[in-house]
This record gives structure tokens, C-alpha cells and sequence, in this order.
């Protein structure tokens, strides 16, 4: 609204006022339902904008009528079309004004209704096409930060050793962008009595370091992964003796995997990952010169956990 009273009020200078309240009746026909302003807004504006006048009963008894029609824009044409015709005692006049919207136009028309009640012709002379309204653009959005996040996770784990293993943990990450780096370490439960009568096999620590690429970004994420694992294993006899220990070794895999993560609250995400590696060191654990366990090359992973963004 000061916009447009401000834009009008260039175009048409100073103006002189009548001695006593002036009177005005308008006749208002706009479309309906298209965001144009009603006759009440309007003179309630105007009043507002330029002091107290009073609204006649008809054009007869007006010190000036203002009738104003305002037409939805054409195919040839964008543009809203108002037709203003103004008459007093004094003078009158018409014009064609322009406007990017209806409400743009009826804003314009506030200012040309407070005006004809000082000077008519004047008011209408000096109404030209309206320039749209300044595009004020969109603040562009922030620069990628980078953003880091923690979580407690549990895996399942099959192919590592005979039964599916169960293991939990934590990994820490950090994104940027669309990229994604986490690191994880997790420790097995033992499984006794898998590879032998009186044999347990573990898991300690394994660790796990994973750059991921993120598809799918919102509430829901998607991002695929390649990383690789390390472990140190072990195999121990359960039974009483010096050593109670049959062999430790190293394995290590490269993995493809994915995540699927969910918003829950705020900062505080579900996720759910899996992923299948390739053991590029698949050891055997031996004892006594006998082969107690081969590893697989082929292992498989399921994780889930909740993650904390910060």
C-alpha cells in the first residue's frame, strides 16, 4: 500500500483542499474472487490515507463521483485494466490505468480517491500505467556446512563366522554436501562352541571406515557407500590349560552397502544400514598345526541404530 501511495504521490504533486469536508460517492465494480479490494476496504483506505470525508448517498449530492471498473487482463494483454472517470462541480476527467494485479490496481486507486477530493482533473491526469512492484529477490541459500554426527548402532553380522553374529557399537561422521564420511567400531558377542566342541570364537573390535554418497536428501535420506573393514579374530580353547588360546589373526574386506535414514525429532534420526564385502584377507585360525576355522571372503552386514546430528 505505501508502495503504491508512494509511486501515485510522485506523479501527481501537491494538491489543494477544500474548505469544508468534502463529500464523495464511488460506484466500485470489480471481478470477483481475483484479489481486488472491496468498495469498504477502499474508502476506508482512502479515508485513512487522506483525512475525513463524508460518503454520499448518490452521485447528485457528491462534490465528486468517481466511478471505476476494473477489467480482468486478456489473452493479447497480462496486464489488469481500470477505467476511472471522476466528476465534480469544478471539472472531470478520465483515465486508463495499468497494473500487474488487481490488488495492485485498487491499492493505486486508494490514492486516486484522495486525491479527487482536491482536485479531479488533476487526479486522473496524472494516473499513468502503474510499473509493477520491484521483484525483491530471494536471499540465496547458505553455503554448505559441514555437519557431524554420533551414533550408537547394533549390527548383525553373517559369513564372519559360522553363526549370524551379534554386535554393537558407534560411529561418528561428518558430512559436506552430498558426501558423507563415518568411521564405526563395533564388538561381538563370542559364539562358543561353533568351530569345535571347546572352541570360542570372537570378534573384539571391528572397525569400519565408509564415504558414502547421498541420492536422496529431506526427512528421508538415501545414500550409497563404499568402505572398507578390519578386524582382529580370535579363537580360544574353553578348556583349562596354560595357553587357552588356539589363534588370533587379522581379516580386513572391502564392502558396497547403503543407509537409509529418518528424521524422528529435530537432531535425532533412525537409520538403517546393510551392506556385503569381499574379504581381501580371509585368515585360518589354527592349532596344533590344524586348520580350527577358514574364514569366509564372502560376508554380509545389517545395522541399526539412532543417530545425533550436530
Amino acid at each position: 500500500m505505501l508502495r503504491s501511495a508512494l509511486l501515485v504521490t510522485i506523479f501527481l504533486g501537491a494538491t489543494t483542499s477544500f474548505a469544508k469536508t468534502p463529500s464523495l460517492w464511488l460506484s466500485w465494480t470489480t471481478p470477483a474472487d481475483r484479489g481486488c479490494l472491496s468498495q469498504e476496504t477502499v474508502l476506508e483506505e482512502a479515508r485513512r490515507l487522506r483525512g475525513g470525508f463524508e460518503v454520499a448517498a448518490n452521485a447528485a449530492l457528491a462534490d465528486v463521483s468517481v466511478t471505476v471498473k476494473v477489467v480482468e487482463p486478456k489473452p493479447d494483454s497480462p496486464r489488469w485494466v481500470a477505467e476511472v472517470d471522476t466528476v465534480s462541480s469544478r471539472s472531470s476527467g478520465h483515465r486508463r490505468l495499468e497494473a500487474d494485479s488487481c490488488q495492485h490496481a485498487s491499492e493505486v486507486l486508494v490514492v486516486v480517491l484522495s486525491l479527487a477530493l482536491d482536485d479531479p482533473e488533476e487526479a486522473v491526469a496524472g494516473v499513468m500505467a502503474v510499473p509493477p512492484p520491484v521483484a525483491i529477490p530471494e536471499p540465496a541459500p547458505p553455503m554448505s556446512t559441514v555437519e557431524f554426527t554420533a551414533a550408537p548402532i547394533a549390527t548383525l553380522h553373517a559369513g564372519l563366522w559360522p553363526r549370524v553374529q551379534f554386535a554393537a557399537g558407534a560411529a561418528l561422521g561428518v558430512k559436506w554436501k552430498r558426501l558423507r564420511l563415518e568411521l564405526g567400531a563395533t564388538s561381538a558377542v563370542p559364539q562358543p562352541g561353533v568351530a569345535g566342541e571347546f572352541v570360542e570364537l570372537s570378534t573384539p573390535v571391528l572397525g569400519e571406515l565408509g564415504l558414502c554418497f547421498i541420492a536422496l536428501e529431506g526427512r528421508v535420506e538415501l545414500e550409497g557407500c563404499l568402505g572398507f573393514a578390519a578386524a582382529r579374530l580370535e579363537g580360544r580353547r574353553l578348556l583349562n590349560n596354560p595357553t587357552n588360546q588356539i589363534g588370533v589373526a587379522p581379516w580386513a574386506a572391502v564392502w558396497l552397502g547403503g543407509n537409509v535414514r529418518v528424521r524422528l525429532w529435530r537432531i535425532i534420526w533412525a537409520r538403517l544400514g546393510g551392506n556385503v564385502g569381499g574379504a581381501v584377507i580371509a585368515p585360518r585360525l589354527l592349532f596344533n598345526d590344524s586348520i580350527v576355522y577358514q574364514v569366509p571372503v564372502v560376508t554380509g552386514r545389517l545395522s541399526l541404530g539412532f543417530e545425533v546430528r550436530f
